[in-house]
């Protein structure tokens, strides 16, 4: 079932304060090998392709929070492309709300990562992540009107469907700090709006959509 528009704004209510920003916010990586030294990177994080289930039910918060900020900006900066290449409504509007919606969701965790303490912790295959995301964006981007707007949605679904299910059955059954697990049963229901979202300009354009 949908989330009411009604709840749906009460829950986004935070992403308001970074709509139309320019800039992805800041993060603090701690890399392997590295403990107790952190760096702040400016305007970038790391980047990555869809998270699998197959990525560990072992995972220690401080990977969890590096690999969920990693899955929403890869949403942020697909959704820029549909914002800048789209030509149909629905991809408009689809990357309007999605780039708008995860970019909140990286700055309301990182402000919940500072407050407790908890620092993202590269992930051992960070590098194959980023080729696979940057495979996907240089495809993406060397496609035109309405090959464009099918190829952004399919990858979409695909991505929405991997990031709810690890988001339900693997951080939130796995994540120590409670704050944490909070968060991720709280930004569930606006993940699950954007794939509804997604499967309805999904059918408008065609694109098959079988799990």
């Amino acid at each position: 079932m949908r989330p009411s528009s009604l709840f749906l704004v009460s829950l986004l209510s935070a992403f308001a304060l970074t709509a139309g920003a320019a800039a992805l916010p800041s993060v603090v990586i701690v890399s392997p090998g590295e403990a107790g030294v952190s760096r702040v990177l400016s305007g970038q994080a790391p980047r990555c392709g869809v998270i699998r289930v197959h990525d560990a039910p072992s995972l220690t918060d401080g990977e969890m929070a590096y690999l969920y900020i990693q899955a929403n900006l890869f949403e942020v900066e697909t959704a820029e492309l549909a914002r800048a290449q789209g030509t149909a409504p629905q991809v408009k509007v689809h990357g309007d709300e999605v780039a708008r919606d995860h970019r909140g969701v990286v700055k309301m965790f990182e402000e919940l990562l500072l407050k407790n303490g908890v620092k993202p912790i590269t992930a051992a295959d960070s590098t194959q992540r980023v080729a696979a995301q940057e495979k996907v964006v240089s495809g993406l981007k060397q496609k035109t009107g309405a090959d464009f707007d099918r190829a952004y949605i399919a990858n979409e679904v695909e991505n929405h469907r991997a990031v709810i299910k690890v988001v339900r059955e693997i951080f939130i059954p796995a994540a120590k700090n409670a704050q944490l697990t909070a968060h991720f049963k709280d930004v569930l229901p606006a993940f699950e709006h954007h794939l509804a979202m997604t499967l309805d300009a999904a059918k408008a354009l065609g694109v098959p959509t079988e799990n």
